[in-house]
């Protein structure tokens, strides 16, 4: 595990006692600072006409989760500052890289990420945009494409970390685990200065393995958390069916990061091999 860079990535794999999930009441001050800010896209011009389908499936959902007074970074696949970074907690080795293309995609350029990887390496890319303290409910949309060179790869993570007014880093992050065939999520056994980083399953399945390949995947996912690092996990949505998480834990870490907002998307391989992937409409809404 590796927690000296800004874009933090948690290894283990066990299950744990979870909370009942409770409802966390969020804040709606509006938050200066973030790059490329608005409501949540219209159904006009959310997705081209082809996929009339997804595009309602999508802001369905979304409508029925993001209120209208929240904030939407959108399309960040497209921003230009995506880094890549092999876990070096992790078992393994791996490089990647990533850049825009114009294929495939649902609407304008979507990034692509290429991953090497030698013993069950994990490569994460990540991007910062921006810095809000307050917020306290995230709403992570995003579609996800696997080439066939993919089979291979053993969880497809994704991650929400967020600097809040205490100076530390709730992390709040969600995997399709091949191992445990799960939905999994991330928490902090230890406490926030003695962090013992750890991944739940919750009772939900998803093995990336059986996702159909050279095809675009739809991923929702909605948590919030208190002002003491508390995440409830509320809901993954996976090509539009719902998938309860209701795990409330632990997840905040004092790394003495600055006021930052970061998302990590991150391949786990599986033995050796390499692997093709592809992000398309990436939209993080906060409120």
């Amino acid at each position: 595990m590796n927690v000296a860079g800004k874009f933090f990535i948690l290894s283990s794999l066990f299950s744990v006692f979870v909370l009942p999930s409770t409802a966390i009441p969020g804040s709606n001050s509006p938050v200066d600072g973030a790059a490329a800010e608005s409501s949540y896209p219209s159904p006009s011009n959310a997705l081209p006409d082809g996929n009339a389908k997804a595009m309602v499936q999508r802001d369905y959902v979304a409508a029925s989760v993001v209120p209208s007074n929240a904030k939407t970074v959108a399309s960040l696949q497209a921003y230009g500052d995506w880094n890549a970074s092999g876990d070096k907690g992790a078992v393994g080795h791996s490089t990647g890289y990533t850049k825009l293309v114009s294929s495939p995609t649902i609407h304008g350029p979507s990034r692509m990420f290429f991953t090497h990887y030698t013993g069950s390496g994990d490569e994460r890319y990540s991007i910062n945009f921006g810095a809000d303290r307050v917020s306290t409910n995230f709403f992570y949309d995003a579609w996800v494409y696997l080439t066939t060179s993919a089979s291979n790869i053993a969880n497809v993570e994704m991650d929400m970390n967020q600097v809040i007014e205490n100076g530390q880093t709730v992390i709040m992050g969600v995997q399709c685990d091949g191992y445990s065939n799960t939905w999994d999520f991330t928490l902090n056994l230890g406490t926030a200065k003695k962090r013992h980083d750890h991944w739940a399953h919750s009772h939900q399945p998803c093995n990336p393995k059986a996702w159909t390949k050279n095809a675009w995947h739809h991923v929702q996912a909605y948590y919030s958390h208190n002002s003491s690092g508390v995440v409830t996990y509320h809901t993954v949505w996976f090509d539009g069916v719902e998938h309860p998480i209701n795990a409330t834990v632990f997840s905040s870490f004092a790394l003495g990061w600055g006021p930052d907002l970061i998302t990590n998307f991150q391949l786990d391989g599986h033995g050796g091999g390499s692997a093709t992937a592809y992000l398309d409409n990436v939209n993080i809404s906060r409120w």
